[in-house]
């Protein structure tokens, strides 16, 4: 077996990665529980991660993205006895398609109560998938204007 090999920004990784991101997709409207719910759902069974390994999934509030027109609107994502192998295909999956879901946090504990010797191959996961909304900002035609009406 050749050694794990490094890359390095020679390879042209990081022009790739900032090609692949740009410009971000965004929807025109939020996305529902339910859609989300079943785009999850459909990337767990393509993975072959049962139901019963997802614990939830919590959309949370959007935010804006800096001084421009998107919102960011993430999704935290809870997946018990999660096997390694099994959790990149999830990720990759639900990356492959169009939805514009994004993976942004990731963060891996080893379960409680299992056998040692399948606590190496079984985690739980909580994943946090984001995806775009663009949403335009109206500013004010002059900065320092108000609300209230001009007196005559």
């Amino acid at each position: 077996m050749p050694p794990p090999r490094t890359l390095r920004p020679a390879d042209g990784w990081p022009r790739r990665l900032r090609r692949s991101r740009w410009p971000p997709q965004a929807s025109l409207e939020q996305r529902t529980l339910q859609d989300l719910s079943r785009r999850v759902e459909q990337a767990a069974q393509i993975a072959e991660i049962p139901g019963s390994a997802i614990m939830s999934i919590s959309p949370q509030a959007g935010r804006r993205m800096g001084n421009s027109d998107l919102m960011a609107h993430p999704t935290s994502i809870q997946l018990r006895d999660t096997p390694l192998k099994q959790l990149v295909r999830f990720l990759i999956e639900l990356a492959a398609d169009e939805s514009g879901l994004e993976a942004t946090s990731l963060r891996l504990r080893a379960p409680r109560n299992v056998p040692p010797a399948e606590a190496e191959e079984r985690w739980s996961v909580e994943l946090v998938l984001t995806y775009l909304v663009f949403s335009a900002q109206y500013p004010s035609a002059h900065p320092g204007d108000s609300a209230k009406p001009r007196a005559k």
